[in-house]
């Protein structure tokens, strides 16, 4: 019966099978006697009074006392409480949630003439119960034998997984040697291509070297006829700024003969003034004359009259020429000017040029030092 029930470690009395047979302690012990005949698996009987425990008689106890030969006389008829006086033993009771071992050890820890008494299960809702001895043993046996069996299969797992340990050790102590050969092969392999892109660096190192040689010698070509063509502008700027000085010099003569001209032209004009003054007079004086001497001098006076007129034309033309000469004169002045300005200009850009054409001389000198920078370059952007 015991081997059907699910008990474990942690099972309690309460999982086991138990009977709650009890009478009142006025139930006559002759009723009680037919019971437990009727009932061989009851394992005794339970003394109650208003739903109070006073006591407990095992089915051995009992049936020791109807084996008397004067039990028709004593007991038959009394109540059970008779018996009870009589025998008086104090059964053990537990909590329903005691366990079974500890049930068991504490069965076991009673006198010898009480350990095979049955035990009094006592429920949270003051219920009581019977738990044959036995049945408590029994189930410790089935306890005992699950755990018995629950070690093998530990046993077992453990052996299976000891196994498969040793065998994940095999395959990883395969898997390192393999790696170990693949690690040779890798590092054969990686130090063969180290080799072979130190061979292609240096060749690509060769070339440049070879690159920046021409490209020193060649920039030095460069500085060489920069600083020939630099001076020759120097010199045509010199050159313009001369000729700039030559021509505001020109240009100051200029206006000095066309001051000149501007004073004879006023002369010119005074004398023309006194022409015309002679010639009112001689036309005055040609009226009181004769009148031969009057056709004379109206000639002579006309003549003059139209040589006066052609030295006020020419006067005033020249005055105009001097204004158109002091324009241009203003224009080559301002023309000069700009001339100088621009000239100033190129010789500071120049002097700037050779400035750099110094500093590029010095990098040439010093050719090393640029071809370190770029290897370094290079080795970076190779990293």
């Amino acid at each position: 019966m015991t081997q059907q029930l699910p008990l474990t470690l942690n099972s309690t009395i309460a999982d086991l099978p138990c009977h709650n047979y009890q009478v009142s302690w006025v139930t006559r012990a002759d009723i009680v006697a037919k019971e437990l005949y009727q009932n061989p698996e009851l394992p005794g009987v339970l003394i109650i009074d208003d739903s109070e425990l006073i006591g407990m008689i095992s089915r051995s106890k009992f049936l020791a006392k109807i084996h008397l030969p004067n039990w028709e006389e004593i007991y038959s008829n009394n109540p059970i409480q008779k018996i009870l006086d009589f025998t008086r033993i104090p059964p053990l009771m537990l909590s329903s949630d005691t366990l079974i071992n500890e049930a068991v050890q504490l069965a076991m820890n009673r006198s010898v003439n009480l350990i095979y008494e049955p035990i009094v299960i006592i429920w949270s809702d003051h219920e009581f119960g019977l738990i044959d001895f036995r049945i408590l043993c029994q189930s410790q046996t089935v306890i005992l034998q699950k755990s018995r069996q629950i070690l093998q299969q530990q046993e077992q797992t453990k052996q299976k997984y000891f196994n498969l340990l040793n065998q994940e050790k095999q395959r990883i102590n395969e898997a390192n040697h393999n790696l170990n050969i693949e690690k040779n092969i890798m590092k054969k392999l990686y130090q063969s291509r180290f080799i072979e892109r130190e061979n292609a660096i240096n060749q690509h190192y060769q070339k440049i070297l070879k690159i920046y040689q021409e490209i020193v010698q060649t920039g030095r070509l460069v500085s060489k006829e920069s600083h020939r063509e630099f001076h020759a502008i120097f010199i045509g700027a010199n050159s313009i700024h001369k000729n700039s000085e030559d021509l505001e010099s020109v240009i100051k003569n200029i206006s000095r003969d066309l001051e000149t001209i501007n004073s004879a032209s006023t002369i010119m004009a005074e004398i023309v003034q006194k022409v015309r003054y002679l010639s009112v007079q001689a036309s005055v004086l040609t009226y009181q004359q004769s009148s031969t001497n009057q056709t004379v001098l109206s000639k002579i006076n006309l003549e003059m009259n139209r040589l006066v007129k052609q030295t006020l034309d020419l006067s005033q033309q020249m005055n105009n020429v001097s204004s158109h000469f002091k324009v241009h004169i203003n224009n080559l002045k301002d023309i000069a000017h700009k001339e100088d300005e621009v000239t100033r200009k190129m010789i500071l850009n120049t002097q700037r040029a050779e400035m750099a054409i110094a500093e590029l001389d010095q990098l040439l000198e010093n050719p090393n030092l640029g071809l370190t920078n770029l290897i370094t370059n290079l080795s970076n952007h190779h990293n």
